[in-house]
């Protein structure tokens, strides 16, 4: 399956859980195709302007994975927060809580992937 950059939709979306601001998502595939991966729920990346972010939320039968490629983050991992920059790699597990802000000048922008754990959807 190949999937050309001009055919990715793109979204916004405002306040993602609890968070402030808007997210620009672009998915890497449809979630949804009869051929999408197997335990994949989402693969994206993720935009946030400065100021913006998504709220502390817990991972219930998912693991989530963010890959910074530009700008900087402060990301909460089960209530302890740190710096991540580019190439800076965080994984939420299942069971686990997070949440991720720009808190920087510049735009920051991540790889965002979260899986099933256990058996195929």
């Amino acid at each position: 399956m190949i999937i050309y950059g001009r055919d990715r939709k793109v979204v916004e979306e405002s306040a993602v859980l609890g968070g402030t601001g808007t997210e620009i998502q672009r998915a890497m595939f449809d979630y949804d195709a009869a051929d999408a991966p197997k335990n994949c729920e989402l693969f994206m990346e993720v935009e946030y302007p400065p100021g913006t972010g998504a709220g502390y939320h817990p991972h219930a039968g998912a693991s989530e994975i963010y890959y910074i490629l530009s700008g900087e983050a402060t990301y909460n991992d089960n209530g302890v927060e740190t710096k991540l920059h580019a190439g800076d790699t965080a994984v939420c597990y299942d069971g686990g809580s997070h949440s991720i802000r720009n808190d920087g000048t510049e735009p920051m922008r991540f790889l965002a992937v979260m899986f099933t754990s256990g058996e195929e959807k």
